[in-house]
């Protein structure tokens, strides 16, 4: 008899341990409640205003459903967050390695392509100048033979009585040549 009773008040000690701890919870959980609406301001502002004007008697105006609105703000700001997230890179958004491999060997596909055209450019520019150079030079070299035969203006050639060559007279242009000590002192 006596191993029966023990079983009987350990079933008492831990109900009653049970209903201890079960209201130590609520208290807590009360308490937490009550603090926040003391010492929080912002909560007595948030109280709903149609309720108290109803108390009054005031019945000329509709209930707001705040549920309502709360949901609304609630998606605006869930979509901002999707938002930000994506500017960030979160995780939900990032793409599977097969579409990293195809967008890296797109761009590399890519640099590739520019820097070709780019070199290819180049070279045309490269053989432009080339072919202005050789043009100057061609230009050049023709002018220069152009002035080798055009030379100096023979001017006049007075034959003399004897039947030799004569003297030539000059034409060129230039001027008569001053001797600094020459001349009448």
């Amino acid at each position: 008899m006596f191993t029966k009773k023990q079983p009987k008040t350990k079933n008492l000690i831990q109900d009653s341990f049970e209903k201890v701890a079960e209201l130590g919870i609520d208290t807590a959980r009360q308490a937490v409640g009550e603090i926040t609406k003391t010492f929080n301001p912002i909560v007595a502002n948030f109280e709903n205003p149609t309720r108290r004007e109803r108390e009054k008697g005031n019945q000329n105006f509709s209930d707001l459903d705040f549920n309502k609105l709360q949901k609304q703000y609630d998606h605006q700001d869930s979509s901002k967050l999707d938002a930000v997230r994506s500017q960030i890179g979160g995780e939900e958004n990032t793409p599977n390695p097969k579409q990293q491999e195809y967008d890296y060997h797109h761009r590399v596909k890519r640099e590739e392509e520019e820097y070709l055209a780019k070199k290819e450019q180049e070279e045309e520019e490269e053989k432009r100048q080339e072919a202005y150079e050789e043009q100057e030079k061609a230009r050049l070299e023709q002018e220069r033979q152009r002035s080798q035969s055009q030379s100096a203006p023979k001017g006049k050639i007075r034959k003399s009585i004897l039947g030799g060559k004569g003297n030539q007279k000059s034409t060129t242009g230039l001027p008569p040549e001053f001797r600094p000590d020459s001349g009448k002192q």
